[in-house]
């Protein structure tokens, strides 16, 4: 059976017709039986993603049971990360995982269990090896005089690699190499729990999602942000922007952008930009047949994408200095984090204030987005206004 894939959804004016048919391929090849609801074809659909994107250009050792898998496990561990946005559908199945656990408790221990662990490593492995990768690249480019601290500095990052992927291994050891029948143990057991439990109808789904969307929203009003700290402040901030977007494009075909309505006039030269209209978190699938879509100002909803983009660069300088500085105090260079903040900036050819203008502009992106316009309570109050 040809796999059915999120690029031919883009093309085929029937969302409905394609979903049903991505389940029907990933529940054959699981050897599951039944129809599945909307809701459960929207899981289906990302499962089906991480499957293909992973096993579809696997290498054929990984398949070989005869291996064991503690040789398995380091191939597959890097083929995860090399491949193409796995983490992304990862992310949009964990998003309606979280969701849906509200109504099926089981669902909150299955994606903490086998989702969650891989999708968080992912991220843990990635921004080690951005850290280690920037480092070296600081050491080639002959820019600096390389110092035994230096070396130091740089070896430290390498063992906060080698650690994260020893954790990626271990957990892909345990969940996420092909069994004897060439299936991922931990999508199979994700399969079988959706697929066990009796489901909302179309138009309960429907509501359902707008009233976790509203939340969602209303939570980014609510919830305090500690901008002075890249973690609990940009990076939290940020996060929970992202599961809103995230919310938005995981339900193929349930939400539609208004292209004619402003809500903030502010924001309606955004629609207007190609660059953020083609932004990833902007893209829809064609709207559904079975229900009405959520429909949300399309501006509203860039603005949004817009955020959480200024604040991922914001974050990354954060996370960049204050890596650079745990790597300073680990290796014995720096004794306190005040001094291993300078020698971070200084070795990263960044000015002294890098940090603190970083958090300066967070905390305004902030207090404009949250106070001045309002941007999360216009988002809240849209969705909440679709939830019947």
């Amino acid at each position: 059976m040809a796999a059915v894939r999120a690029s031919q959804v883009r093309a085929d004016p029937s969302t409905d017709k394609l979903l049903a048919n991505s389940a029907r391929d990933i529940l054959a090849r699981h050897g599951v039986t039944g129809e599945a609801a909307l809701g459960q074809s929207w899981m289906l659909f990302w499962i089906a993603e991480v499957f293909h994107k992973i096993l579809d250009s696997a290498p054929a050792m990984l398949f070989d049971q005869a291996l064991e898998p503690a040789r398995r496990a380091p191939v597959m561990a890097l083929h995860i990360v090399n491949s193409d946005d796995v983490r992304g559908s990862l992310l949009k199945l964990e998003t309606l995982l979280k969701d849906y656990a509200k109504k099926f408790p089981a669902l909150k221990a299955l994606n903490e269990e086998l989702i969650k662990p891989l999708e968080d490593v992912i991220g843990q492995y990635n921004d080690a090896a951005w850290l280690h990768s920037l480092a070296e690249a600081v050491r080639d480019n002959g820019g600096r005089v390389w110092s035994v601290e230096d070396s130091g500095v740089l070896a430290q990052l390498g063992q906060f690699k080698a650690s994260t992927q020893a954790s990626l291994e271990s957990i892909v050891a345990s969940h996420w190499l092909p069994d004897v029948s060439g299936r991922l143990p931990a999508l199979s057991g994700v399969i079988n729990s959706v697929m066990g439990e009796h489901w909302l109808s179309a138009r309960k789904d429907r509501s359902f999602l707008a009233k976790r969307m509203a939340k969602r929203a209303k939570k980014l009003t609510t919830r305090g942000y500690d901008m002075g700290d890249v973690e609990a402040g940009i990076h939290r901030y940020r996060k929970d922007m992202r599961w809103l977007a995230l919310q938005v494009v995981a339900a193929p075909g349930l939400v539609r952008f208004d292209a004619q309505t402003h809500p903030i006039p502010e924001y309606r030269e955004l629609a207007l930009d190609p660059g953020w209209v083609a932004h990833k978190y902007a893209q829809v699938f064609p709207t559904l047949d079975a229900v009405p879509p959520i429909v949300i100002s399309h501006s509203l909803y860039l603005a949004l994408t817009r955020e959480i983009e200024v604040m991922g660069g914001l974050k990354d300088t954060g996370q960049l200095v204050e890596g650079k500085a745990l790597a300073f105090l680990k290796s014995g260079v720096s004794a306190a984090h005040e001094s291993a903040t300078e020698s971070a900036l200084e070795f990263l050819g960044l000015e002294p204030t890098a940090l603190d203008d970083a958090l300066a502009q967070a905390t305004l992106r902030l207090e404009e987005a949250n106070i001045e316009r309002d941007l999360h309570g216009h988002l809240a109050r849209a969705f909440a206004r679709q939830k019947k």
